[in-house]
């Protein structure tokens, strides 16, 4: 019975206002990263503690990111994933977003 109730709940929150999953970050410094060249420290110093961390291929990898619902819709998104070699350097990175310039 409860496992029925919480979609049911769910659902009236969804559409009753707005979502925000994740955690905001600033934009810009995105710009500056540089693979082979920035380091974990400049990553953490330009968007603070990352939202997710993992392993991607064997090396280690962190995810910025915000997705903002509104109603049953997802109306804003951003994500910034990095991964970093065995020296703390980053290997890559992507950026995604839906939100308008600013």
């Amino acid at each position: 019975m409860r496992k029925a109730i919480v979609p049911l709940v769910l659902a009236a929150f969804l559409g009753a206002g707005c979502v925000t999953m994740g955690r905001d970050f600033p934009t810009d410094p995105v710009k500056s990263i540089v693979n082979g060249k920035t380091t974990k420290e400049d990553v953490r110093a330009a968007f603070g503690t990352p939202y997710q961390t993992g392993i991607e291929d064997g090396m280690e990898s962190w995810t910025y990111y915000k997705i903002r619902y509104r109603g049953p819709r997802k109306t804003r998104s951003k994500e910034l994933h990095i991964t970093f070699d065995k020296q703390g350097v980053v290997d890559s990175h992507s950026f995604t977003s839906t939100e308008p310039p600013r």
